[in-house]
């Protein structure tokens, strides 16, 4: 990409599945849609296929995105629509620089046929370029900023929660990220954009736990030794935890947990403790661990 450049070309994903679990549940649907410049959405290119998952689909789930047993009865296995996908995805490769999803953590534990493919997650770039938005769902942010989306396409009527609906709205979320992204000086490129989404986002409240919903400062004020068990134990534990409880955790405590020499002679015990913390917190977290979450309230 040239410095002149103030667009990427983005491959935008979405799924809707059985449930939350990469392990357990199946896709009934992706789409994918390539944004055009100064073309109608309707012309640009797209793909959209249900599947037959296999399994039944519940009712918690049909109550999101309103696909049932039914609508898939006939459609093709899972198989078939992933190799459809790659398929599709090789034939536009020159028109992709990397594949957007809001949650991507998500979609992509569903499409692991992509998972050489470079991936962005609108949610967390919006919480980093837009930290104020009252909401980082996609409907929110839709809203939020203004987002042009069209209330139909091709005669559909598009509803949240269907895969093609929600890539649209999901381009024109990506469209003014990249435009923000742009003016506050950041490279515009898709190793720029993936450096702002990897920086740690400050948790405000323990998402686990007996202290589950208290302000982490709170926990680090009054149960120290539960934050200092925390981070000795929990291996997976989420990469903004472990950013949040390292950065605001007092010296003394980040000391003890590093095992750092807190003798006079130590040039900096408590800078030796949280520089170590902080590299062994660099180490990718599970995605499922934060998807739950994020993905059926948006």
């Amino acid at each position: 990409m040239s410095e002149s450049q103030t667009t990427l070309r983005l491959g935008i994903v979405d799924t809707e599945t059985t449930g939350f679990s990469h392990e357990d549940d199946r896709l009934i649907q992706v789409a994918l849609i390539l944004p055009q410049p100064n073309t109608p959405v309707e012309e640009w290119p797209v793909f959209n296929q249900y599947c037959n998952p296999g399994i039944p689909i519940p009712a918690t789930a049909s109550a999101v995105h309103h696909i049932t047993d039914l609508d898939v009865a006939q459609a093709p296995p899972v198989e078939s629509l992933v190799e459809d996908l790659v398929g599709f995805i090789r034939a536009h490769a020159a028109d992709i620089d990397a594949l957007v999803a809001h949650n991507a953590p998500f979609d992509r534990g569903f499409l692991p046929a992509l998972s050489d493919h470079a991936w962005i997650d609108t949610r967390r770039w919006a919480q980093h370029l837009i930290p104020e938005a009252p909401g980082f769902s996609n409907q929110v942010l839709r809203y939020h900023l203004g987002c042009d989306v069209p209330k139909t396409y091709k005669g559909r009527t598009l509803e949240a929660h269907d895969a093609l609906a929600d890539v649209i709205v999901t381009s024109r979320i990506a469209q003014n990220l990249m435009r923000m992204h742009h003016d506050a000086g950041h490279d515009l490129s898709v190793d720029g954009v993936r450096s702002v989404c990897e920086r740690p986002l400050m948790i405000e409240s323990f998402p686990f736990g007996k202290h589950r919903g208290v302000a982490v400062s709170d926990v680090i004020k009054k149960d120290p030794g539960y934050v200092r068990w925390a981070l000795s134990n929990i291996e997976d534990m989420d990469a903004d935890l472990k950013a949040t409880l390292i950065k605001r955790s007092p010296d003394a405590l980040l000391s003890a947990i590093a095992g750092s020499d807190t003798n006079e002679d130590s040039a900096s015990p408590s800078s030796m403790a949280r520089e170590e913390l902080f590299a062994r917190s660099a180490q990718p977290a599970d995605p499922s661990r934060s998807v739950r979450s994020a993905r059926f309230g948006v």
